[in-house]
């Protein structure tokens, strides 16, 4: 929903009187109203003590006008469908996650025309159907390049794709890979992300691969592997293997690197986005900060804790 610029925040109101969007940006170039149905599906879920679910197929929808389906050879009968229910416009795959519960099976740019035999009608839709069959089969009826065609699959916990547990060590927040992220990167939706606060040999925006020869596939198995090597501390030296999110599987290792204080876990935060996403600080220790041993001169190092 495009908005002809107001102050961020404010809100867009109906000739009812009730509040039907939120401004989200202050700029006429890139202002637009963000809708207000799904936070105050959220909000209701919360005053009555309910869950907040959310469902994904691990697919960014978006929608395109119904003249340029056409071009995609939609039949008749669903255009007549479509122009009868007034529909402009349709809703269409935009992005497909690798490794997601559709890959293969729907591509970018297939038209989205059932959910389990409902016409769909907008995102809105689309969004609120999942959110209210997290976990159940679903039955899509689509339109490709071949025709019309089905799938099923279940749907996905969004929240399983979320940062709902954030681990600092060395200075450096971790966080499994979310899936906005992974959208915007075109990425599997797995692995660690350094997201915040990067120091040497760590960097913003990487996937960390192996610390000290060990995969990493999630959070807590880094924390793990982490608490092991400062518990022994049987070797000075770790090597660490990171890629870059816009160069994905050109890892780079980083070998030869010195443990020092800050390697300590010494933060874990987690929320449960399901009661509200309130953060929770679940153990935290205070160690002394120390330069990094990848220093660069000129480059003054960012620290955490002060001594």
């Amino acid at each position: 929903m495009v908005s002809l610029g107001a102050s961020s925040g404010s809100l867009a109101v109906n000739k009812e009187g009730y509040a039907v969007a939120l401004n989200c940006s202050g700029s006429e170039l890139d202002s637009f109203m963000l809708p207000l149905d799904l936070p105050l599906r959220a909000l209701q879920k919360l005053q009555t003590g309910k869950d907040i679910c959310r469902g994904t197929l691990q697919v960014k929808w978006t929608l395109e006008p119904l003249n340029n389906c056409k071009n995609l050879g939609l039949s008749q009968e669903w255009l007549d469908r479509y122009e009868g229910a007034k529909i402009k416009y349709l809703v269409c795959a935009q992005v497909v996650l690798p490794e997601g519960p559709v890959s293969g099976k729907v591509e970018v740019g297939d038209i989205l025309l059932e959910l389990d035999g409902h016409l769909v009608k907008s995102l809105l839709q689309v969004e609120t159907y999942m959110d209210d069959h997290v976990f159940e089969s679903v039955t899509l009826t689509c339109w490709g390049a071949k025709g019309q065609f089905t799938v099923e699959s279940e749907i996905e916990d969004l929240h399983a794709f979320s940062a709902t547990y954030l681990l600092l060590a060395h200075g450096t927040m971790f966080h499994n890979l979310t899936f906005p992220m992974a959208i915007c990167y075109n990425l599997p939706a797995r692995g660690v992300f350094t997201c915040a606060g990067a120091q040497e040999p760590f960097n913003e925006k990487m996937l960390l691969k192996s610390v000290d020869g060990s995969p990493i596939t999630d959070t807590t198995q880094l924390k793990a592997i982490m608490d092991r090597i400062w518990s022994s501390r049987d070797k000075p030296f770790i090597c660490i293997l990171q890629e870059k999110l816009s160069n994905p599987g050109n890892a780079e290792p980083v070998s030869g690197y010195l443990l020092q204080a800050t390697d300590q876990v010494s933060c874990e935060m987690t929320r449960e986005p399901r009661q509200g996403g309130s953060w929770a600080i679940t153990s935290m220790s205070l160690p002394k900060s120390t330069s990094s041993s990848f220093s660069k001169i000129g480059r003054e190092q960012p620290t955490l804790w002060q001594d």
